[in-house]
């Protein structure tokens, strides 16, 4: 039988930029693995990625379970910048530099980061609807990922 991984990710952030949070949750085989964490000064988006990003490390460094090769990941996000920027839009922006119609890419450094860290692994990048219907883990992350930001503004009041 074959590993299944999934991943649930969430970005939150108290004004846009302000104080952010991060939640994602790695299930492994049914087992969950949360991480969570923030910035003082960021916006959703970054949120967003990085939440995405954790994980993919946390998939690979491989200190806490092995994935067995060609492991398909599933990774879920509301965020269709984030879903669609991996789906669609990474290889037009690699191809022109980096650039779009309207300039330079934003978050390019963190965009690079997901690239990389995928590369080489059986990702799946799946478009959660907003509002999180029915589905409890989403709901968790969003609520985790809020109290990551909260804790960020409490931080930068001191």
């Amino acid at each position: 039988m074959s590993m299944k991984i999934v991943v649930y990710t969430e970005g939150s952030c108290l004004g846009n930029p302000g104080p952010g949070g991060y939640f994602c949750v790695v299930i492994v085989d049914g087992e969950p693995w949360p991480i969570d964490g923030g910035e003082e000064h960021t916006t959703n988006n970054r949120m967003e990625m990085t939440a995405a990003i954790v994980a993919l490390v946390k998939i690979k460094d491989g200190s806490d379970f092995k994935i067995e090769k060609g492991t398909r990941i599933e990774i879920k996000s509301d965020s269709k910048y984030l879903i669609d920027g991996m789906n669609k839009w990474l290889p037009k922006w690699q191809k022109q530099n980096w650039k779009t119609t309207n300039g330079r890419v934003k978050n390019i450094n963190l965009w690079k980061r997901l690239e990389a860290l995928s590369r080489n692994c059986n990702v799946k990048w799946i478009h959660e609807r907003r509002g999180h219907v029915n589905d409890p883990v989403t709901e968790v992350s969003c609520e985790y990922a809020r109290r990551a930001a909260l804790s960020q503004k409490r931080r930068s009041r001191k």
